[in-house]
């Protein structure tokens, strides 16, 4: 698992960012499964299921690919939680790229003072394996809403725990239903 911050401001003056990235000893067809069906009241997160419930997303992590949930299309809603406006799925690009934009105004029709984006990226290893990638990023404001909903603490510390347990979870997932035996054969441990 590797991680990293970006330092750019963002447009509206403040920004918080996270990279993490993590090898999957499996195709990348064998790790979009897992990223397409992503979210509350789809396949979850592959996260800490008690502690997201215990904030009252109603996760259910699911272990199996579900097949309603392969096809995400641009536009659709991803909901983090039932009672908080979804993610937008603003690009799709199967087995590569999955990428969520939200932002407070453009449901509320208030100023901005807030906007994220969540990208999947799966690239392909010379080995026949996979390095899955998570950016996220939450551009904000002054104002006390935007720092408490998007500023370093505590966002910054959330999104590296529980991105680092779905990350995990994904390729053991990935590992374990992706690779023939052909596939695994020259790929190494990481």
């Amino acid at each position: 698992m590797s991680a990293g911050r970006v330092a750019d401001t963002g447009g509206l003056g403040n920004c918080t960012a996270r990279s993490l990235g993590v090898t999957v000893d499996a195709p990348p067809n064998a790790v979009w499964p897992w990223i397409a069906q992503i979210g509350q009241g789809r396949g979850g997160f592959y996260t800490y299921q008690t502690l997201e419930n215990m904030a009252g997303c109603r996760i259910t992590n699911t272990t199996e690919i579900l097949p309603d949930h392969q096809h995400p299309a641009v536009g659709e809603g991803i909901y983090l939680h039932p009672d908080v406006p979804p993610l937008r799925i603003e690009i799709v690009d199967p087995p590569n790229a999955l990428v969520l934009f939200g932002s407070p105004a453009e449901i509320g029709g208030e100023d901005s003072w807030g906007v994220s984006t969540w990208q999947f990226v799966v690239k392909r290893r010379s080995d026949g394996g996979s390095r899955l990638l998570t950016r996220g990023r939450y551009d904000y404001t002054a104002d006390w809403r935007s720092r408490l909903a998007f500023g370093r603490f505590p966002i910054e510390t959330i999104s590296f725990v529980m991105s680092r347990r779905m990350m995990l979870e994904m390729k053991r997932l990935a590992e374990r239903d992706g690779a023939t035996d052909e596939e695994r054969s020259p790929m190494r441990r990481s």
